[in-house]
């Protein structure tokens, strides 16, 4: 699932889950969207970042908070 991901592709995936949530990955963007009524969260990337400055993570708790974190990603790509 990407942040473009048509609803209607979404929809067959997440229809038999009862979890009011999906947390998903691999694509390494972050966001936050709903389809039929369940949140869905991409906590995004740490190392492989594609338009962020920094270490992209989630907060999850009560509520969800996407975060990033800057850190200087070429130097530690050299080390």
């Amino acid at each position: 699932i990407r942040k473009d991901t048509p609803d209607n592709e979404i929809a067959p995936m997440i229809e038999s889950v009862s979890q009011g949530i999906v947390v998903c990955g691999h694509t390494h963007i972050q966001f936050d969207r709903t389809v039929l009524g369940k949140r869905i969260v991409n906590a995004g990337s740490v190392g492989l970042q594609s338009a962020a400055r920094g270490a992209c993570w989630a907060l999850l708790g009560p509520h969800v908070e996407l975060r990033e974190t800057q850190y200087d990603y070429q130097n530690a790509a050299e080390q």
